[in-house]
């Protein structure tokens, strides 16, 4: 029995990713990956964010994988860099989409311009 995420398991239950084509930097401990992790956080996203900017998952996606490797690679502060630009290429992506998301809110409550 051990705990993975705090859970109780099995040795039978825990299925470890060694795939030979996944990346040492990108394994994490063998049950938590840098690409289960990526899913994991996407699958929170608000469906009306991801319909509105592809791009915005891209970008989100790129930042995400330059952080998780950023300690192991040895290149601590070129890979935190290429994030931070991902980062700023990720909100010019995604404001056009939360500004009429934050519009489409005020209406729905009765807020806009034209009530007034």
């Amino acid at each position: 029995m051990c705990q993975v995420m705090g859970i109780d398991m099995t040795e039978n239950e825990i299925t470890l990713t060694r795939d030979a084509g996944c990346p040492e930097h990108y394994r994490g401990d063998g049950f938590i990956t840098c690409s289960r992790a990526m899913k994991s956080a996407l699958a929170m996203w608000p469906a009306a964010m991801v319909l509105c900017s592809t791009m915005s998952i891209w970008w989100w996606c790129c930042a995400f994988k330059y952080m998780w490797r950023c300690m192991v690679k040895g290149k601590t502060l070129e890979y935190i860099d290429k994030a931070i630009d991902c980062l700023y290429r990720l909100r010019k992506e995604i404001k056009p989409c939360v500004k009429s998301q934050m519009k489409a809110d005020r209406i729905i409550v009765g807020k806009s311009v034209e009530d007034r």
